[in-house]
């Protein structure tokens, strides 16, 4: 069978910003939104928090855009949503496969009072396996990609007999395959 990942967002603002989203109504007044996430351009928080926007901008005239910025590290999404270099962050909290994702949990412990959860969204995960062209599965290796990723594979990964490389983003990892 299929193994399917959905993961659970949270959207959090720091107080001076909380234009509620989600299930409550947006405000109108603002036309965009920035949102920190961690990776690379393509990462599911990206997808997650473009996912959340939409469906809460739905109800708002004109339509809302989102200007997501990329973050090195979940530290950093913090970091820069308290900075005021962006009005929300984008973070996932759990996962059907793999789990809790406790640095999340334990930032926003961190950073209680400073910053508020103001949505949350479940996002189905849908991974895919990418090779440089031409390459047959009997060449495949080792797999590369965020940890969070491996875990929710790792049926896949280990029928297969492949190893499991670490890396910090799976947006980033497709990225240095494919260079």
């Amino acid at each position: 069978g299929r193994e399917i990942a959905l993961g659970r967002s949270v959207v959090v603002g720091v107080e001076s910003a909380l234009s509620e989203i989600g299930v409550v109504e947006m405000s109108t007044s603002s036309t965009s939104a920035r949102v920190a996430f961690q990776g690379e351009r393509g990462a599911y928080s990206e997808a997650a928090a473009r996912e959340m926007f939409a469906i809460a901008g739905e109800r708002q005239a004109p339509r809302l855009t989102v200007d997501a910025i990329p973050c090195a590290s979940f530290d950093d999404v913090f970091t820069t949503l308290i900075s005021g270099k962006v009005e929300y962050a984008a973070v996932p909290i759990e996962n059907t496969l793999g789990g809790s994702i406790h640095a999340n949990y334990d930032l926003l412990l961190r950073h209680h009072g400073a910053v508020h959860i103001v949505g949350e969204h479940s996002f189905r995960v849908r991974h895919a396996l990418l090779v440089t062209k031409g390459t047959p599965k009997s060449a495949i290796k080792r797999v590369m990609s965020h940890p969070q990723a491996l875990a929710q594979c790792d049926g896949f990964i280990r029928r297969n007999g492949w190893e499991r490389v670490p890396a910090y983003d799976t947006a980033g990892s497709a990225e240095m395959i494919a260079a």
